[in-house]
């Protein structure tokens, strides 16, 4: 089928413009949408959309409302029946949450609606795994963000939009500010960057700040939290290692542009869009996640083993003993690599050839 004619139906978590984590793929919605016929958006909760494109219709499942799982279910049933039954669906694309390719399977076999299944997280559990022998195709960032050998399996890269995260042009004489960025949970083990900055301040006498940039949204994550500000304050590094909180989606790219470095200790395998994004502003960054080893490994300080605090003071040391031009040069390098394999145009393009695949 022509890509022009296609009409999908795409479930996602949210639709809000205003979302910090989930913003990446609200381009998505007006980059597919600009290719193809029309989208439904089925989204378990609804905010913002005022810019979506004209053939984006949204549906909620009414979590914004407070409805219950009951009432989620009664709206998602209904939804997809109407859509299906009336023949305005080629394509199911399910973003992420494979409950509902679960849900949605029998009704897909019926209809005869293939499914096109987006995932891209280092643990699969056994719900990941039916799941996979549901679905007609799947799209991944990396072969760590789908660590099954399937023939469904097409790795697409990640999607950053380089227009948005623009490379900066101010590069300051010394380190002085180094940023973490993401979801506050145990598997980014942010614990390691800490004891980093205990070594570094307190052993070597460097006049650092380190900037952790996000929230912990679930209580196990809020339970993390509490460890790591305690951790903090009995170091007596509470004007060292600041936690600022989430920073709304405007203003992320300052946030990246005005660090020095960028460290991601983050363990999920897969490749993290934060160490993208901050990439393509240029903005040097040390990373722990063992997706990006191939990515980065031209650049010897840019990736350091896993809770090996010895190992991110090291490189940290040696990205502080670089000029500020060697800084600037290091940093186009790594701004190229998002802009050749990881541009979100780029991978919208390829995942509606996902799209036309399995409509075949």
């Amino acid at each position: 089928m022509n890509r022009k004619n296609l009409r999908i139906l795409y479930i996602t978590q949210k639709v809000d413009k205003d979302d910090n984590l989930l913003h990446p793929f609200y381009k998505w919605m007006n980059l597919i949408a600009s290719q193809i016929k029309e989208m439904t958006t089925i989204c378990l909760q609804e905010g913002r959309h005022e810019d979506l494109a004209p053939n984006i219709t949204v549906k909620s499942l009414g979590k914004e409302k407070g409805l219950n799982r009951k009432g989620y279910l009664k709206n998602l049933y209904t939804y997809v029946w109407q859509l299906f039954s009336q023949k305005k669906v080629d394509v199911l694309f399910v973003h992420m949450n494979e409950v509902y390719i679960l849900l949605l399977w029998p009704l897909c076999l019926i209809f005869r609606i293939p499914i096109v299944w987006w995932k891209a997280h280092g643990h699969l559990s056994w719900k990941s795994k039916l799941a996979t022998k549901m679905v007609n195709e799947v799209a991944t960032s990396s072969p760590g963000g789908f660590p099954i050998n399937t023939p469904k399996r097409n790795v697409l890269s990640q999607g950053v939009d380089t227009d948005y995260f623009k490379l900066k042009e101010n590069y300051s004489d010394k380190v002085k500010k180094i940023i973490w960025v993401g979801r506050i949970s145990p598997v980014k083990d942010i614990e390691t960057l800490i004891r980093a900055a205990d070594v570094l301040v307190k052993q070597k006498n460097y006049d650092l700040v380190f900037d952790i940039i996000g929230s912990a949204p679930i209580k196990e994550q809020e339970i993390y939290f509490e460890g790591l500000k305690q951790d903090v304050k009995d170091r007596n590094l509470e004007n060292i290692v600041r936690f600022a909180g989430s920073v709304p989606h405007e203003q992320i790219v300052s946030a990246y542009q005005n660090a020095d470095v960028f460290v991601n200790t983050g363990q999920t395998g897969s490749l993290d869009k934060t160490v993208l994004e901050a990439m393509s502003v240029g903005t040097i960054v040390i990373n722990a996640n063992t997706g990006y080893k191939e990515i980065l490994k031209d650049c010897p300080f840019c990736q350091f083993e896993p809770h090996n605090d010895g190992q991110l003071v090291q490189y940290l040391e040696e990205v502080m003993q670089l000029t500020a031009q060697e800084r600037k040069d290091w940093s186009q390098k790594l701004r190229q690599i998002v802009v050749n394999d990881h541009n979100m145009i780029k991978l919208v393009d390829k995942l509606i050839g996902i799209f036309e695949k399995a409509c075949k």
